[in-house]
């Protein structure tokens, strides 16, 4: 195959799957898995320096993903966002090895420099999706996992009181050890550059122990809302947010028996 040819068939592989994205997203997505093995098929058997044919792999690989993040379902969420990283993550595995199978064999004597070349794949996207993994989001960070990590990040507000610590059901019993509340901030990577943003909503993390698994107390919680309708179950830490202007939080606690109308009212807690 000759070079001009191997090199606009490339291209146009691209092209055509970022048209696809824009409109049949589901078929992008295992184009886009695909399409960079193709191309460096397809390199393999053109006389092109190693150099170019990886850089094209690569191109391939993170314009794909671009593409996918800024037109393929969005908006999206963080979830959304690991799914495309990790199919990114999926096309460039496969590129890596096919790249080994179809170019060591034409690297004869040179199987070191081609090698290191070829390594190049891998290490740009991880490089890439090191800063561009949540390209196209905009969505609000959950709280921290820990006080530590709050007010390492600058979030930190207070430390939180509640108004009863212990929440008990018979055989059941919760205990909250800890609270704080810290800012809640917006990531917003609609463009190349990546912004957050300090909302007027406050993060509410608490630290709970259980006597039993916390899967199988079956204990649900709501907040500022004495319905069962839409509560969610505890964990060891629970997170919320709510408006800075609130006066006061409160968490309703929940024994959910199984009929959702005999669901009993446990307590509720005062955040101060």
């Amino acid at each position: 195959m000759t070079k001009p040819k191997a090199i606009l068939l490339s291209i146009g592989l691209i092209i055509v799957n970022s048209i696809i994205c824009y409109y049949l997203p589901p078929v992008s997505i295992v184009l886009s898995i695909l399409i960079p093995a193709f191309i460096i098929f397809i390199l393999s058997k053109a006389d092109l320096q190693i150099y170019f044919k990886i850089l094209i792999v690569i191109g391939a690989i993170i314009l794909d993903d671009m593409v996918l993040k800024l037109s393929g379902g969005h908006p999206y969420d963080f979830e959304g966002a690991g799914l495309i990283n990790l199919l990114s993550i999926i096309a460039t595995v496969l590129a890596t090895v096919i790249s080994f199978v179809f170019l060591i064999k034409k690297a004869k004597r040179n199987v070191i420099y081609t090698s290191c070349f070829i390594i190049l794949i891998p290490i740009s996207v991880w490089l890439y999706l090191s800063y561009f993994d949540s390209m196209g989001l905009i969505d609000s960070e959950n709280g921290s996992p820990s006080k530590e990590i709050s007010i390492k990040n600058h979030l930190f507000l207070k430390a939180v009181q509640v108004s009863d610590a212990s929440v008990a059901y018979k055989p059941d019993s919760i205990k909250i050890l800890s609270g704080w509340a810290e800012k809640q901030v917006t990531i917003n990577h609609e463009h190349l550059i990546k912004r957050y943003d300090d909302t007027s909503k406050v993060n509410y993390v608490l630290k709970l122990k259980s006597n039993r698994r916390f899967r199988d107390n079956n204990i649900y919680y709501q907040v500022n809302d004495a319905s069962i309708n839409g509560a969610s179950p505890i964990d060891s830490v629970i997170s919320f947010t709510c408006a800075r202007t609130d006066p006061k939080v409160i968490v309703t606690f929940f024994k959910l028996t199984g009929d959702i109308s005999k669901t009993m009212t446990i307590k509720s807690v005062v955040i101060k």
